[in-house]
């Protein structure tokens, strides 16, 4: 669902943070339980096998989840009104990028369409905990909205400042 057919932004990411859960939940997180050997690549990363995609849930326009027994895929396409807000969510997504190398969860190439993947695998949810996997990714999104407010807010003042210095104002 898009943004705006929540009654809140509130109401969106609760709706992601569900969707998460869910997802990290139906996950076989104990591979050392399983009696088939672990593979070294993940169902979405493995091109020699099919996918077997268990659930998708897309919500329009702005998150996709996908799940398989070993992982989940979250892709975002964020709100972009003008050329100004394109051009501050890629310098913020690469920013991002480099703080988020660590974790191993933001993908280099999103998936088609949209501006930001996470890869999140079972090893990840069994290292940092589902709580903080999924509260990262929420104030992630939430981040980013921030930013691009408060980036535009200041480009915007700035350009103001700069047009009074030509003309005189």
């Amino acid at each position: 669902m898009t943004t705006s057919s929540f009654a809140s932004r509130k109401d969106y990411l609760d709706s992601i943070e569900k969707g998460l859960r869910e997802g990290l939940t139906a996950m076989d997180i104990d591979d050392k339980a399983s009696a088939v050997p672990r593979r070294y690549k993940a169902f979405f990363e493995d091109s020699s096998h099919r996918r077997v995609v268990l659930w998708k849930a897309p919500m329009k326009e702005c998150c996709l989840l996908e799940a398989t027994s070993d992982s989940i895929r979250c892709s975002f396409r964020l709100k972009k009104q003008d050329e100004l807000e394109t051009i501050i969510v890629r310098e913020f997504l690469t920013t991002q990028q480099q703080l988020w190398k660590d974790y191993r969860m933001l993908q280099k190439i999103p998936l088609e369409g949209h501006d930001v993947s996470f890869f999140i695998t079972n090893r990840q949810v069994r290292d940092y905990g589902l709580e903080e996997v999924v509260a990262s990714i929420v104030a992630f999104v939430t981040s980013v909205e921030k930013e691009k407010s408060d980036m535009k807010i200041g480009v915007n003042a700035r350009a103001r400042q700069a047009a009074r210095g030509i003309f005189g104002n």
